[in-house]
């Protein structure tokens, strides 16, 4: 960043202060406060020559305020001014800055108000500016037209064009030196110079800005006309005015007289393809719009396929072709062929896999494809495969059949959007680009070449734009990702609890989107260089909304049990019988929230790489009948046959992780309890095929039932995330679409196996193989201990909590006082390492310590605690109490000198069993 001095004693500047209106085009600025704008460009052109510096003033301020702000001396300078005899009795006006015309404007989709057809102006409402000259200069236009118009005035130039696009009015009035958007000038007249005035008497002033144009007007070259085409240049383009002749031609269409047939190919996805029988597309839309503009009637007509389409293009069946590939008007003239400007370019992408090495010998190309393919000259050597499209062709890439296929960019950008795998890219291809206009065969008036012509010449500048991005833009289709909330089913918390969690979730999954984002914003660069105008950052904001709301139904179910039965509990004090009911039904509701905010939680480890097996000896009948025991209710609750078979288990003890295992199981046995009937089967067999060297077995876990069943389609895609068959809407089941992704990623960390069979209406069957290492039965028992038997153990023992969170400390409070502890509290890190620095021996037996903490967290207040001199104090039993509950966060807090990691919400039997262990070191 370049430092300027400032001007000293002897070179001080003047300082001219300058009415700077908000008006676009003319007047700008960002959000930074950078400004741009014909009349800032003319400032800093002027300031070259002046010995002052500008003080802008009154971008919140009307073109009526900024007039009497000069007036009235609050201002030195205003610009765009034109002379009337009413100014010039109150200001003194330089040499002419530029020149300006009066412009009637309607709305880019607006046929109803035709240029020039002065009936359809009859009373029509125009919106104009307050105190502006040229709204005299519209009243003498109507009157030499002989139309009558409704006003309606506005302040600002933003709220004229609010006012048009939400319908107010019909048409604005305003000034040339507006830059339009989503409008079309229909008029344009009364042309007059515009100027720099002062106020009257201000002459030192005025002469000032006067030599300084003078000095422009030498130096600067043709400056006005240079600042005109920079900020205007391309609103002229928007007049769309027919010649007689052509309204003649126009007429004859629109009357019937005459039928326009038209067509366009089929095979271009998202340019040209049909859709339920009709004719869709980027190309399509476009041609609809321009002859929407033109006021012509036509009739498509879709041919079968790309050879039918050739033949109508050889014959002229056809009267109109959307989509003419003609590179030269040369190649027009030779097949009589009326031809537009260019509508489009057609730039090229290569579609590969993402794993590409660089070489392609096997090239993917769509079978018909014209005279000459658009790859013909961009890959010699390679064996061409031919496909019979190009949709098939960029399958052929993205299933490995091929190493490449070449296609134009906008079907390469959509295709690799909406590729699910994530498995294909696209690269930019500079050369050759094709342009693409509106053909106009023999058995069609020529000059309706003209006429589309002029009609793309009138698009706004923002139209194709808007239809790539609509055709080609990212969007998260039937993607639910639901978001659950950690609760501790305390009624007087619950509120104020979920909706924590719930921003935290919204915060975790939006990095997911914002890495969706980054990616587009690549994209778009790429495209603003080869003047492609679709921006897809909108489509990042798209995902949101709609990630949003399928987020808050998903939330809403449950939430509003909570909530709900939280209230009833209120209500229910003087029953307690009822007040259990409505808070055991918390406790489920909680839980289950619980649960799946887990699974979200281990999704995103999934997904990150970060899967890791804890295997340790186990017996694997146990861990069968915990997970029987987990869906054994849902069941009986269903009346369902629920069969087990286990005496294929030879071999009980193995290594492997059982918790991950008990989920695998439990997973799949919810998913067959849930979509199995009332009354259905469900049969569970698992036995053990010994390996060859009998120190491993493979552990076949058989899941069979008489549901629902999957569509074979849905059962290739069933283990992605966030994938369900029905919507909770629709079939009534809860369920995340994580369950599935999950246990699989746990198999395939097992280095295991599983396959699916399924038949809608008959059922399913699941078969899950994973090796497993044999063991000898465990010789230590483990041994329960009841709550009475903690408790007598836990009293009188000192514990101190240290949590920020007055809700949270309060909860352990009332825990670990129930079980027998004396407890003293610490709201951060800094305050629990004095308290123990000023203990008198061993005076806390143990801290549970909260991890994230203002002033000092819980992992630098460990370390303190672990570096005081007294060996006494440094070696008390230190537990971490967080949210934070991954093994990396285990380890982070072991690393610190922690002796244990409790996970938060706090389970007791947990928490106790921890305490326990600790404690008795």
């Amino acid at each position: 960043m370049i430092t300027y001095a400032k001007a000293s004693d002897k070179n001080q500047h003047e300082t001219i202060r300058v009415g700077f209106f908000a008006f676009d085009g003319y007047h700008m600025m960002d959000e930074k406060g950078n400004r741009s704008g014909y009349g800032y460009d003319f400032l800093r052109m002027a300031a070259r020559y002046l010995n002052a510096n500008y003080e802008y003033i009154g971008y919140d301020k009307s073109w009526d305020e900024m007039q009497d702000m000069l007036e009235n001396g609050e201002i030195d300078l205003l610009t765009s001014v034109q002379k009337t005899s009413d100014r010039m009795e109150k200001f003194d006006f330089s040499k002419p800055i530029g020149t300006s015309s009066a412009i009637l404007t309607v709305k880019s989709d607006n046929t109803r108000i035709v240029e020039q057809e002065y009936t359809t102006y009859e009373n029509m409402k125009v919106g104009m500016l307050r105190e502006n000259s040229r709204n005299d200069d519209f009243a003498e236009f109507a009157k030499e037209k002989n139309f009558t118009y409704q006003t309606i005035f506005y302040d600002k130039e933003s709220d004229l064009k609010e006012a048009l696009q939400n319908g107010e009015v019909d048409t604005v009035l305003t000034s040339s030196l507006r830059s339009i958007h989503d409008e079309r000038v229909i008029e344009k007249f009364a042309t007059h110079d515009f100027y720099a005035a002062v106020k009257k008497g201000n002459t030192p002033l005025l002469n000032e800005i006067n030599y300084a144009i003078d000095q422009m007007n030498q130096a600067e070259g043709d400056w006005i006309d240079a600042l005109d085409y920079q900020y205007y240049g391309q609103t002229e383009a928007k007049t769309l005015v027919f010649s007689e002749r052509e309204k003649e031609i126009i007429q004859q269409y629109a009357s019937g007289k005459e039928k326009l047939t038209v067509t366009c190919s089929i095979d271009r996805e998202p340019y040209s393809y049909v859709e339920n029988g009709k004719l869709k597309g980027i190309i399509p839309e476009l041609f609809e719009e321009l002859m929407d503009y033109a006021g012509i009637p036509y009739e498509i007509v879709i041919p079968k396929d790309r050879k039918e389409y050739e033949q109508w293009e050889k014959d002229g069946t056809v009267d109109i072709f959307m989509d003419g590939r003609v590179e030269s008007e040369n190649e027009a003239e030779a097949n009589d062929v009326a031809v537009t400007v260019p509508y489009m370019n057609f730039g090229l992408a290569r579609v590969t896999r993402r794993d590409f090495d660089g070489k392609i010998e096997k090239l993917a190309v769509a079978r018909y494809q014209g005279m000459n393919g658009i790859e013909d000259n961009l890959v010699k050597d390679a064996e061409r495969i031919q496909y019979d499209s190009r949709e098939e062709a960029l399958e052929a890439v993205r299933d490995g059949q091929a190493d490449a296929t070449y296609v134009y960019l906008y079907t390469a950008q959509k295709f690799v959007n909406q590729d699910s795998r994530g498995s294909v890219t696209y690269t930019v291809i500079d050369h050759p680009v094709y342009p693409h206009r509106i053909c106009i065969m023999p058995s069609a008036s020529h000059e309706l070449s003209g006429i589309l012509t002029k009609c793309i010449y009138a698009l706004p500048d923002n139209k194709l734009e808007s239809l790539i991005l609509k055709y080609t833009a990212y969007t998260s289709e039937n993607v639910t990702i639901l978001t659950f909330i950690m609760l501790h089913p305390i009624k007087s918390f619950v509120a104020i609890a979920l909706w924590v969690v719930i921003l935290m979730c919204v915060l975790v999954l939006w990095t997911r989107l914002h890495e969706r984002k980054k990616m587009l914003v690549v994209e778009k660069k790429r495209a603003e260089e080869k003047d492609i105008l679709a921006k897809l950052a909108k489509s990042a904001s798209e995902s949101k909304s709609r990630f949003l709301f399928n987020m808050s139904h998903d939330i809403r179910t449950p939430l509003n049990a909570v909530l709900g039965f939280t209230n009833l509990a209120k209500e229910a004090v003087d029953d307690p019988e009822k007040e259990k009911d409505y808070l055991e039904k918390i406790q489920i509701s909680g839980e289950h929230l619980l649960d799946i905010i887990n699974d979200i939680l281990e999704m995103s480890r999934v997904e990150s790489g970060n899967v890791k097996l804890d295997e340790a000896e186990c017996n694997l009948k146990e861990v069968i009948r915990e997970s029987i025991v987990l869906i054994e209710e849902s069941s009986k609750k269903k009346e369902q046959q629920f069969k087990v078979d286990i005496d294929g288990i030879k071999h009980p003890y193995v290594i492997c992780d059982s918790l991950k295992l008990r989920e695998i199981l439990v997973q799949i046995l919810e998913n067959a309890v849930k979509f199995t009937s009332i009354g259905g089967d469900i049969q569970l067999s698992i036995r053990q095929l010994l390996n060859d060297d009998e120190e491993y077995a493979d552990l076949i876990i058989g899941i069979r039932d008489n549901g629902c069943g999957m569509s074979s389609a849905f059962v290739e895609k069933m283990f992605l995330p966030f994938e369900r068959e029905k919507t909770n809407t629709v079939s009534g089941l809860d369920g995340t679409g994580l369950g599935l992704a999950i246990a699989k990623s746990y198999i395939d960390a097992m280095g295991g196996d599983i396959q699916v069979q399924s038949e809608v209406a008959k059922g399913t069957e699941i078969t899950i193989t994973v090796q497993q290492k044999l063991t000898e039965k465990p010789t230590k028992e483990s041994v329960e201990v009841s709550k009475e038997d903690f408790t007598r153990k836990f009293c009188g023992k000192r514990i101190l909590i240290v949590e920020d969170n007055d809700l949270n400390r309060e909860i352990e409070v009332a825990i670990l006082e129930e079980a027998g502890f004396v407890v003293e509290e610490a709201v951060d890190g800094q305050e629990a390492v004095n308290k123990v620095k000023d203990s008198q021996g061993r005076h806390y037996d143990g801290i549970l310590m909260d991890i994230q903490m203002p002033v000092m967290d819980g992992y630098e207040a460990t370390r303190e605690i672990r570096q005081l001199k007294n060996p006494v104090l440094s070696k008390t039993p230190i537990i971490a109490v967080s949210a934070n509950a991954f093994d990396e966060d285990k380890i982070a807090s072991e690393e610190a000198g922690m002796n244990a990691h409790i996970a938060k919400p706090i389970q007791m039997d947990y928490l106790f069993q921890t305490l326990d262990e600790i404690l008795d070191k």
